[in-house]
């Protein structure tokens, strides 16, 4: 009896959509015979047969009122950035993916997706059996043919691609005679014949149905160039933009049977831009950052890196956590970081890096203009600021925000007087770009400003974000000061002078394929916890210091201002919610955020997954204390710090288990596992007598079957093997393995 209801049910269901479908496309096919019909007539005639139609809505509602859910049939084809996992089973990602995504919350859509070829899927649109297709440009020969809405779903610029080493094209167009062209059908092939008839130039044209066949042709030299649209193309070796032919809009377009389909289309998208007015450009740059770069050398960069052996960048050794000097007076910060990656990133093995610290912004970029240094690092990204200082800005490495630093009730900033470093230029021109008409009082250092504010000599001061803790927390005389977050965001990046622009030109190269997360991970690590001094106490509060020593002695007020420090200090700690406070590495709140961010991206094929665990810490708690025991996962943790950070993260993510997540070439993973367990057979500590930690690595080429999360397990499968093995030599059992 079930069996008889629900084949019933699911009858009936078909029947209400089969009627739907006929009462749609009925009245579609009425009303556009009745708007070409020309007589009094014939018009009549078919308004009639409007009416005789007029019971379908009815039944076109039963359904409605049966089911909320319109099945849409979706072309989806494979296109890189643009839509990824174009096979059944695949995960599904990409620009045109989320647009799609984004329209079903504001229809009743449930789509069913149809893979294809491009020009297959086409022609199935043309021909009713799909209903949707995504990034079809505007033709007008197509619009008898297709529905197209009012707005597009984005725009695209063209570009030639071509392969770096192919040394046969030049500047001129005329170079392309004779040279083999790969293109998709339709408006691109025709955009290119429009552009070769329009310069005269003799070009062969060679079509192909989809993008990765297209692609592949560029790479084994079946052809010379291809056309590619900037949003369906990722960075690539060996290739590199030669020309841009033009740019157009691209729809999201619905087969002609489907009027319903458009009409809820074009809602759709009329609500989606009254919530986000800035959607098209915010997948674009979700998507599409590193659209059509190459990480090989342009010629002029080739020529300047074989013609330099050494480059020289000057830093503020007072900066952290983006520049800054350790307690050997070495470089330390971002800026160590950042370099290292971009010269990993494309390639540049032959040049010595050479830092030189200044103790101020004025002294920095006065050693920039006295040829001193190469660039310098770190300097306001902002054209104004860059040319009245007489530099050429980098692209932005990092952007930080301004902490407003006031005493007492927050200042009336239409009229406040602002504390600020002669010598820093970041704030005075933070200040003239936001508050031209606010007077300013400029003192020798940050210290004399915080005074001012104090005193009320000045209402305000201002202090880089990530460093306020850091600042306010170093006197004790700070300590009733303020901080509020003020508008206006500053990018940093490198400086340089104009007769250095290839050398600018290598690090805007390296900066466009820096992973956008990496700025921030890398500075993390360099927010340094520093305390007060018993010193500071004593001078910033010398006759309440008097007073209290001669009521209560000295005793009585050292012990008042360790409680003090203590509880500043553990405030600091527990606002470092992502950094453990031990190692100073991420913890595992960073870990899973980082995690979190890399789900649905293509995995790069040099990314390594790593998962450590410390063999024997409960030993050696229980043999030489607790105090070695944490002194072992200081050292271990110094020791992945100093060979792992350079490639990428490293996370504390429990009690004695690490991950590193890194990105390093196939052939340099095993020599640098080598070199991290050399430095954990070399460290040695004043409690604990030796770190042994065991190591599993997983090679995104070696395994591209797996997934992100996937490789973590087989990661942590292999470190206890590791593990496994380790205990054996030992001869101790498996117990011991937790």
């Amino acid at each position: 009896m079930l069996a008889i209801e629900s084949f019933s049910e699911e009858a009936l269901r078909k029947s209400f959509c089969s009627l739907r479908e006929i009462g749609v496309n009925l009245r579609y096919f009425v009303w556009s015979i009745c708007c070409r019909s020309r007589t009094l007539a014939a018009r009549v005639a078919l308004v009639l047969a409007c009416l005789l139609c007029a019971a379908l809505p009815a039944i076109s509602h039963a359904e409605d009122d049966y089911s909320d859910t319109k099945i849409v049939r979706v072309g989806y084809y494979e296109d890189a950035a643009f839509q990824a996992g174009a096979v059944s089973g695949a995960v599904r990602s990409g620009y045109s993916y989320e647009y799609l995504q984004r329209l079903k919350r504001y229809t009743n859509w449930e789509y069913e997706y149809v893979y294809g070829d491009f020009v297959e899927l086409y022609n199935k649109l043309r021909s009713g059996e799909i209903d949707l297709l995504t990034g079809l440009a505007y033709k007008s020969d197509r619009v008898d043919t297709i529905g197209y809405p009012t707005l597009p779903m984005g725009n695209t610029p063209y570009f030639l691609l071509k392969r770096s080493s192919d040394k046969s094209l030049s500047e001129d167009p005329q170079s392309l005679n004779g040279k083999k062209i790969g293109v998709l059908d339709g408006n691109m092939k025709s955009m290119l014949q429009e552009y070769l008839e329009g310069r005269k130039i003799q070009a062969q044209i060679v079509i192909f149905n989809d993008p990765p066949d297209r692609n592949t042709a560029l790479r084994i030299g079946s052809v010379d160039l291809i056309l590619i649209e900037d949003l369906s193309s990722e960075a690539d070796d060996g290739l590199e933009v030669y020309l841009q032919l033009g740019s157009s809009d691209f729809y999201v377009c619905v087969a002609k049977n489907r009027p319903d389909i458009l009409n809820d289309l074009e809602k759709a998208q009329d609500r989606l831009f009254s919530v986000n007015p800035k959607l098209l450009s915010d997948l674009s740059t979700r998507y599409y950052r590193r659209t059509a770069l190459s990480s090989l050398l342009k010629s002029n960069e080739s020529e300047w890196v074989a013609s330099h052996k050494k480059l020289t960048i000057g830093y503020h050794t007072n900066y952290l956590p983006y520049s800054g000097n350790d307690e050997m007076g070495n470089v330390t910060g971002l800026v160590k970081d950042i370099v290292a990656e971009i010269f990993r990133l494309l390639g540049i093995r032959n040049v010595e890096v050479v830092y030189r610290g200044y103790d101020d912004f004025a002294g920095l970029l006065k050693a920039l203009h006295d040829r001193e240094v190469d660039i310098a690092f770190p300097a306001h990204v902002n054209f104004w600021v860059a040319e009245n200082e007489k530099f050429i800005p980098s692209e932005p490495v990092v952007t930080t925000y301004l902490d407003l630093i006031y005493f007492g009730e927050p200042p009336n900033l239409e009229h406040a007087v602002f504390a600020i470093p002669a010598a820093d230029l970041i704030l005075s021109s933070y200040k003239k770009l936001w508050f031209p008409d606010n007077k300013a009082v400029y003192y020798s250092s940050n210290d004399e400003s915080l005074r001012a504010v104090l005193s009320h000599a000045a209402d305000a001061a201002f202090i880089n974000g990530l460093r306020t803790d850091y600042i306010l927390r170093s006197k004790f005389r700070y300590r009733n000061l303020s901080a509020n977050q003020v508008r206006g965001d500053i990018p940093l990046g490198f400086a340089a002078l104009s007769s250095n622009n290839d050398l600018l030109q290598i690090i805007n190269h390296g900066l466009k394929l820096v992973e956008p997360e990496f700025a921030l991970h890398h500075s993390l690590p360099y927010q340094k916890n520093h305390r007060a001094t018993f010193a500071d106490i004593l001078f910033d509060n010398l006759p309440v210091t008097v007073l209290v020593i001669i009521l209560v002695g000295f005793l009585s007020i050292a012990l008042i201002a360790r409680i003090a420090l203590k509880r500043k200090e553990n405030a600091l700690l527990a606002a470092m919610a992502r950094v453990d406070k031990m190692t100073e590495l991420g913890n595992r709140r960073a870990f899973d955020e980082y995690m979190d961010s890399l789900m649905g991206q293509e995995t790069p094929s040099d990314f390594v997954f790593v998962q450590m665990d410390l063999n024997g810490l409960k030993r050696m708690n229980d043999e030489h204390g607790h105090v070695a025991g944490d002194e072992m996962i200081e050292m271990a943790a110094r020791c992945m710090r100093s060979v792992l950070s350079p490639y990428g993260n490293v996370y504390r993510i429990g009690g004695d288990e690490f991950a590193a997540l890194i990105r390093v070439p196939g052939e340099q993973v095993e020599p640098l596992v080598r070199e991290l367990e050399t430095a954990f057979e070399q460290a040695k500590g004043e409690h604990c007598p030796e770190v042994t930690v065991s190591v599993g690595w997983v090679r995104a080429e070696d395994r591209p079957d797996l997934s992100l999360e996937e490789m973590g397990q087989e990661a942590d499968r292999r470190m206890y093997e590791d593990k496994k093995l380790y205990y054996s030599k030992r001869g101790m059992p498996s117990s011991c393995i937790r």
